[in-house]
């Protein structure tokens, strides 16, 4: 994948998952794109508003969250703002760098849509 990475270290432990959507305690909501190599470490791309920037991509630990979000349409909301920002960079440099992250995020959020089956 290009974009997401499902690789934890050995050894480690994560509170939370990829395509987890978290609010930081500065109340910006985020997207985990990847884990780090570091006990809850993870690598975020944030949302500001209704946009998500691939540019803004951070690491964050455990202590930078407030929670997890529950509500299953803002967990399809973001998602798909997400899945919208990989699409549109590559319809716009025409690179396939992020097709098997947007696969895998419409298989995703099918799932979700089936109650998580």
């Amino acid at each position: 994948m290009g974009r997401i990475d499902f690789k934890k270290g050995e050894r480690l432990d994560f509170k939370y998952q990829v395509l987890d959507i978290l609010e930081l305690k500065d109340g910006q909501k985020i997207i985990i794109t990847d884990y780090g190599i570091y006990d809850n470490q993870y690598m975020c791309d944030p949302f500001y508003g209704d946009e998500c920037r691939l540019a803004g991509a951070k690491w964050i630990y455990k202590d930078d969250i407030s929670h997890k979000i529950q509500d299953i349409e803002d967990i399809n909301k973001y998602t798909n703002i997400f899945m919208e920002t990989l699409i549109e960079v590559c319809q716009r440099h025409q690179t396939s760098i992020y097709i098997d992250d947007i696969k895998y995020i419409e298989k995703y959020l099918a799932e979700l849509e089936n109650g998580g089956n």
